[in-house]
């Protein structure tokens, strides 16, 4: 009676649904959803990202006014200097020493649309001849200058200006990647602990089941009920499960701390990951219609596409005719004290216009227009290749996917009804009506279903965060990961 009390505790452990106990700290949500961003990978990814928006940042600021100011406190010079005498017309070598000091104050406008620079400032400089005993001054009161390139320069600032919105854009989309990474990552290894905590469950309890099937054996066998030979396989069962079950243990040891320490968290206690919050089915020509949208690797083709735009225009602006042009207008003044050298400055103009005009240069300038086309259409084939191999990778996780979410409740049924199977075999061996053969076999069915049924839950999240990941969008919220994830948390 003792032993079947023992083998009907055995049986009920083995038929529950979780192998898990009830108290547990950490689910797969919270472990890809909120732990995720204590990992060492997604810090250092917020960091790269924090400095692609401060890049960004300064390229807005870069259209604001500047100021600056430059101060030359010191600019000693000793030199031998040939003076003449007045009274006498002899000329003598006298040492010459004099500093020079200069400062400048500027306001800079970088104007977009012509990309050209606009200069308000103000100078001044001090010249000290020690050994005559001279000062002179030198103002500039005011100057206003501006300077650009006579062609091109308003389709310089359009490309740079597009190119530097999706770089900022990629920056995002790469941040937001890296965290989808992780997440990845994050999610084989919490599987990985799930499928060795699962075996050390099921082992130790079909363990506790040979065991006690050995003793019931040996007293059959002493009996005579049992043959020798069927007492041997039941004794090979229990030590073949023994073996097992300190092996699951030492793997889920391994895969525990592996876990604890991506995550930075200790004491991890995991639960089953339940699949019902999953989309029942995805749509292939949805994942590629989004792709083209989030996936990082698009925004990358689109961003070689545009550079290779930008570089064949440069070239051919470098290769033609074109020229520079700087202007300016101000006022100076020259006097022996400070004061008078602001009074009543004198108004002065620049205009300087300087040709590139080429003429002939050996095919040198063919030649390089001719490299930066090759170079476009090279990127432009990479686009199309890079397309093509992104939609048979969707393909395939897309119907992966569909596939195990359709079997996922099928191979759990099948999991439960090899456990009750096993359950029955049990009970009919201490009955005397099936062999230790049938009740190995059994055994075996239960442990083969339960690996079935991991690898297809396993197969079935894979697919869904690589379709996440490629697609950056949680299709069971039906948004961006870029409205769910936490881009600017800490």
């Amino acid at each position: 009676m003792k032993a079947k009390f023992r083998i009907s505790i055995v049986l009920m452990l083995l038929s529950s649904p979780d192998f898990i106990g009830a108290q547990c700290r950490l689910d797969l949500r919270d472990a890809i959803n909120i732990h995720i961003y204590k990992t060492n990978n997604v810090q250092k990814a917020k960091l790269t990202y924090d400095n692609a928006q401060l890049e960004y940042a300064n390229y807005q600021k870069s259209f604001l006014p500047s100021l600056s100011t430059n101060i030359t406190p010191i600019s000693f010079s000793h030199s031998m200097k040939l003076l003449q005498n007045y009274n006498n017309g002899e000329y003598t070598n006298v040492n010459e020493n004099t500093n020079a000091i200069n400062g400048s104050l500027a306001i800079s406008q970088l104007i977009g649309p012509t990309n050209g620079t606009l200069t308000v400032a103000s100078s001044i400089n001090w010249l000290r001849e020690f050994t005559s005993n001279n000062n002179s001054f030198s103002t500039s009161p005011l100057y206003i200058s501006y300077s650009q390139q006579l062609m091109g320069g308003n389709k310089k600032y359009l490309y740079t200006q597009k190119l530097q919105k999706l770089k900022n854009a990629l920056a995002t989309q790469n941040y937001v990647a890296s965290i989808s990474s992780e997440q990845i990552t994050v999610l084989a290894l919490y599987l990985d602990a799930y499928s060795k905590w699962l075996e050390v469950n099921l082992y130790k309890k079909i363990s506790e089941t040979s065991d006690t099937l050995t003793k019931i054996s040996e007293m059959k066998k002493n009996a005579g009920m049992i043959t020798e030979s069927e007492f041997t396989q039941i004794s090979l069962q229990q030590v073949s499960a023994e073996i097992t079950l300190k092996q699951a243990r030492f793997s889920y040891d391994k895969s525990i701390r592996q876990l604890e320490n991506e995550l930075n968290i200790n004491d991890i206690e995991i639960v089953k990951p339940h699949y019902n919050d999953l989309p029942l089915s995805i749509d292939a020509s949805d994942v590629a219609s989004i792709i083209m949208r989030n996936n990082p690797s698009v925004l990358s083709d689109e961003i070689a596409k545009k550079n290779a735009e930008y570089s064949l225009y440069l070239s051919k602006l470098a290769t033609r005719f074109n020229a520079d042009l700087s202007m300016s207008y101000g006022f100076n003044q020259y006097a022996n004290n400070f004061m008078d050298s602001y009074r009543n400055p004198d108004s002065r103009q620049n205009v300087n216009v300087t040709l590139a005009i080429p003429v002939f240069q050996w095919g040198i300038n063919h030649n390089k227009r001719r490299m930066a086309l090759n170079e476009y259409n090279s990127i432009i084939l990479s686009i199309e290749d890079n397309k093509k191999k992104i939609k048979e990778e969707i393909e395939s996780y897309v119907f992966s996917y569909n596939h195990n979410r359709e079997i996922v409740e099928l191979a759990e049924a099948k999991c439960k009804l090899a456990q009750e199977v096993y359950s029955t075999e049990v009970m009919k061996y201490i009955n005397g009506k099936t062999s230790a053969i049938e009740l190995s076999n059994a055994s075996k069915d239960c442990i083969q279903s339960n690996q079935e049924l991991f690898s297809t839950i396993k197969s079935l999240f894979n697919s869904y965060y690589q379709l996440r990941h490629y697609s950056l969008y949680d299709f069971a919220k039906k948004n961006d990961l870029v409205n769910i994830l936490e881009l600017n948390g800490k």
